[in-house]
């Protein structure tokens, strides 16, 4: 059996590459030609907005993550 250690910038670019599939698609796409009522909008706008939020903390996240896994990479590397 081999262990696969996934530090955390990985995983956390394995979490946004999930929530890219799952975009809220575009006005068009989901409205059509007519496009959408002001009811439909609102609601588009509020899923779209919590979609862009939580996709930049996990953006922030995995930034951070990867800066500290290099910082560590390097910490090793002079230890050599």
């Amino acid at each position: 059996m081999t262990i696969v250690h996934i530090n955390r910038a990985s995983e956390l670019a394995f979490q946004m590459a999930e929530m890219r599939r799952y975009k809220p698609s575009s006005i068009a796409k989901r409205f059509g030609r007519n496009g959408p009522s002001p009811e439909q909008l609102e609601k588009y706008k509020a899923e779209v907005s919590a979609w862009n939020s939580r996709y930049r903390k996990l953006a922030a996240e995995q930034k951070k993550a990867l800066a500290e896994s290099d910082a560590e990479y390097r910490k090793r590397l002079s230890m050599i």
